[in-house]
């Protein structure tokens, strides 16, 4: 949601760190909570199927703001594209 309010390059810039700091321990807990949780021979298939629903969860999500975007602008918003962040957030 921060991203919404975000003017500049340099504030979009700080966000994209924070939250990037704040996702960092989450995302190397998963993978070494995945590598001790799979059996040796099927590791391979656990991270490749991660990374497909990480990746359908983010066309997903583009798929949902460009629906948002074109509602909220439809519907005589000033900012369609912040408000389809905010939504979204």
């Amino acid at each position: 949601m921060a991203f919404a309010y975000v003017t500049t390059f340099t504030g979009a810039a700080v966000v994209a760190m924070l939250v990037g700091a704040f996702m960092a321990p989450i995302v190397i807990t998963q993978d070494t909570w995945l590598q001790e949780t799979l059996p040796e021979g099927t590791r391979g298939r656990g991270f490749a199927i991660r990374e497909l629903l990480n990746n359908a969860a983010g066309a997903a999500g583009a798929v949902v703001a460009a629906a948002a975007v074109a509602v909220f602008g439809a519907s005589g918003f000033g900012h369609p594209y912040r408000a389809a962040l905010v939504a979204l957030g």
